[in-house]
Formats: C-alpha cells, sequence, structure tokens
C-alpha cells in the first residue's frame, strides 16, 4: 500500500547590512581594499548565504525550535496517514477472510463423501494477523459408471450441487459442475442400453419358453389317429370334415348316401 508522504522545509531569512568596508570591496578596487581580509561567503545547499558571525537580531534557538515542531508534525501527519492506511487494509482482508471460509465451508458441506476438508492460503495483515485470501477443496468425481450407473448418478448429482452450493461459484467450480454433469449423462445413456438388452433376453426368452409348452404327439398316438380315421365312423367323422370344406354341398350329401 503506497503511504503517501509531505516533505516540507523552512528557513530563516536573515537580512545583514552591509559595513562600509564591504561596500568597499564591492565597489571600488584599490590596493588598500585588496589587502582587507573579508570574511568568506558560503552558499549553503538551500542556496541562502551563511556568514561565519550570526546575523544581528537572530535566535539560532528559535530556528531550530520552529524546525523540529514542522518536522514532528509532518511525522504525526505521516503516522495517522499510515494508521488509516493500515485499518483499510485489515478491514479488506477480514471481508475476504470471510468470504473465503464461506466459500470453501459450503463445498465441503454440501459434498458430504465426495469432498475434502478445507485447505486455505493466507496473508498476514498490518495488525500481525493472517487472513485467509485463497482456499480449495478437493473433489472426488465418481468413477464406474459402467458397472454401478445408478450409483455414479447419485454421487455425480452430489458432486455438483457441492460444486455450485457457493454463492459465487468460480470458474473451476463451474467447470467440476460440467464434469459432473457430463458423468451423469453417460450414467443414463449406459442404463438405457442395459434396458434394451434386457428387453431382448426376455424377449427371446419368452419364444423359448412359448416352443417347449407346444404337445409333442407320440408315436403311439400318431397311429391310434391312422385307426380312427379307417374305421367308418372316421369316414364319417371325416365326410363332415369334408362337407365344411367343400363348396358344393349337394355333391358331398350325394357321396354320403
Amino acid at each position: 500500500m503506497n503511504n503517501i508522504g509531505v516533505s516540507t522545509s523552512a528557513y530563516a531569512s536573515v537580512a545583514v547590512p552591509l559595513s562600509s568596508v564591504a561596500k568597499l570591496a564591492i565597489g571600488l578596487e584599490t590596493a588598500d581594499a585588496k589587502d582587507e581580509v573579508l570574511a568568506p561567503i558560503e552558499e549553503s545547499p538551500n542556496g541562502s548565504a551563511a556568514f561565519d558571525g550570526q546575523a544581528d537580531g537572530a535566535n539560532p534557538s528559535s530556528v531550530n525550535d520552529s524546525e523540529r515542531q514542522q518536522e514532528a508534525q509532518l511525522a504525526e501527519r505521516k503516522e495517522q496517514q499510515q494508521q488509516q492506511a493500515d485499518q483499510v487494509q485489515i478491514r479488506e482482508l477480514a471481508a475476504r477472510d470471510r468470504e473465503v471460509r464461506a466459500h470453501e465451508q459450503a463445498h465441503a458441506a454440501v459434498g458430504g463423501q465426495y469432498a475434502g476438508s478445507p485447505s486455505y492460503s493466507f496473508q498476514r495483515g498490518p495488525d500481525g494477523v493472517n487472513y485467509a485470501v485463497g482456499g480449495e477443496v478437493a473433489i472426488s468425481l465418481p468413477g464406474g459408471v459402467e458397472d454401478d450407473p445408478r450409483g455414479a448418478i447419485v454421487a455425480a448429482q452430489q458432486v455438483r450441487s457441492a460444486a455450485l452450493a457457493p454463492a459465487n461459484p468460480s470458474s473451476a467450480d463451474r467447470r467440476i459442475a460440467a464434469a459432473a454433469t457430463q458423468i451423469v449423462l453417460s450414467a443414463k445413456m449406459v442404463i438405457v442400453q442395459q434396458q434394451v438388452e434386457k428387453q431382448a433376453e426376455l424377449k427371446q426368452q419368452r419364444l423359448e419358453e412359448q416352443k417347449e409348452q407346444q404337445p409333442v404327439e407320440s408315436e403311439p398316438q400318431q397311429a391310434q389317429n391312422v385307426e380312427n380315421s379307417n374305421s367308418p365312423r372316421g369316414q364319417q367323422l371325416a365326410s363332415f370334415d369334408q362337407v365344411q370344406r367343400e363348396p358344393n354341398l349337394g355333391s358331398v350329401l350325394d357321396q354320403l348316401a
């Protein structure tokens, strides 16, 4: 977090009256003036002239006190700004911590046996507290669709619900939900295929049972049927059968007479 600092500086402006010697030194180039020794003038870093001697009327202690007071005010202002920035960061981290924990606990609660325990990544705040800023829950997608498609459907539906349990599912959550949905569809197709195969087996079984239930005449029964048909009564019965099949009823009656 960027800290905003304000830097200021203050300098005392002192007016120094020039002596007659100084005037000579500035205005005249006489030999006597050149022999005069003047106090050197030095340039301070701030560009103001500093004299070896103290200026008339200047109070060094008051100047230093003013500078120290301004520096103290500046330091206090910076500290207040830093405290405010820290409070903002702490509130943001605390809100993120609550959001992350609620998100991952929703996954774990709905996922049941197919979900692991939440794990978190932390960030230390200005107050020295670790706040959760990221997390995850391991989810086990069901397998064995061919062996137990109905069980796979139940498991995949629970995994899908767990992935979409938080109020704001992430992109990873949605990918897991899509994978679980695909498992449900595949399992349903397996169930349909199994039902078709089972119906075909039942149909074939019924056909075989019908063949077994049809009566088969034995050889003695066949011989008895032939003997009955050769007897007069058998012939008469055969004639009546012929009457039913013959379109010309008169001709059949004549034959019977």
